[in-house]
């Protein structure tokens, strides 16, 4: 295919999206005050329009993408923890979900600062995404409440965290690089260093429960820097991303901090394999 007719086809898929969010717009402001009564009905209700979005995004990315890896998963729950490249990691977790009929069921978390984009905000929060205020102390009790209500019923997820906390950028670099020689640990090159304390109270949370087990997944882009997501949906940008997929118990874990640490020393590990055997 050429690139006129891959971006014409991307701007034609993409218009599909449009009638989608005209269609949640009537029912999301009707069922997100439902939610204070029987979150879980909403929540159902809600993955319809997770579905048809993220597939119609996953059709625009493989028009120009693609991405490889050892998928070792199935289509039950997990507590996914990737490295965060770029505004396009959604759609490469949603790639590997799709893969194991879980694309429906992928849930993030959003800055509460988008309550001022009020319907896009009210559709985020019906589907199940948790939303921070980005200040442990203050988000500890909503994370808490969050996960009370995904071990009490029994709705499929897929939680995603980025533990860097960022996308990985040369000036997050710098700062992951300074806080790596003030504590006496080494610097690592493809990833940034992890945030410990909400990984650690989610496997809290998650001990013991139905989601029991983490999916480790670390992502690599053949092209160098990552585009901006518009790039992706809208124009012919390609490019070939690998990935890695290990699977860890929950209750396997006794020091939280050392093995998030270790985790993200093997990412850094595995990219850089990756870059080498690109280069030979």
């Amino acid at each position: 295919m050429q690139k006129i007719q891959r971006i014409f086809l991307k701007w034609l898929v993409a218009l599909c999206i449009i009638p989608v969010f005209i269609m949640g717009i009537p029912v999301f402001i009707i069922v997100y005050p439902i939610s204070l009564f029987n979150r879980k009905l909403v929540v159902r209700i809600s993955t319809l329009f997770t579905y048809l979005t993220w597939s119609i995004t996953s059709i625009l990315f493989n028009i120009s993408c693609r991405v490889e890896g050892n998928n070792i998963l199935d289509n039950k729950n997990y507590f996914v923890i990737s490295n965060h490249l770029g505004s396009v990691d959604f759609m490469l977790i949603n790639e590997i979900a799709k893969m194991n009929n879980m694309i429906a069921h992928s849930k993030y978390t959003i800055k509460e600062g988008l309550k001022v984009f009020p319907v896009l905000y009210q559709g985020m929060v019906s589907v199940g995404f948790l939303v921070l205020k980005r200040c442990f102390e203050k988000d500890r009790k909503r994370i808490i409440r969050y996960f009370e209500f995904f071990k009490a019923n029994d709705i499929p997820i897929w939680f995603i965290l980025y533990p860097e906390g960022s996308r990985f950028k040369k000036q997050a670099q710098a700062i992951s690089w300074e806080y790596s020689d003030k504590n006496n640990v080494p610097r690592m090159n493809n990833v940034l260093f992890p945030r410990y304390k909400g990984f650690k109270l989610i496997c809290e949370q998650l001990r013991g429960s139905r989601i029991s087990e983490i999916a480790d997944i670390t992502f690599s882009y053949s092209e160098g820097e990552v585009p901006p997501l518009w790039k992706f949906l809208l124009c012919d940008v390609t490019g070939h991303f690998k990935y890695n997929i290990r699977i860890v118990p929950i209750n396997q874990i006794s020091d939280y901090e050392s093995f998030l640490y270790k985790a993200f020393e093997r990412k850094d590990a595995l990219i850089t394999e990756w870059k080498t055997l690109k280069s030979k």
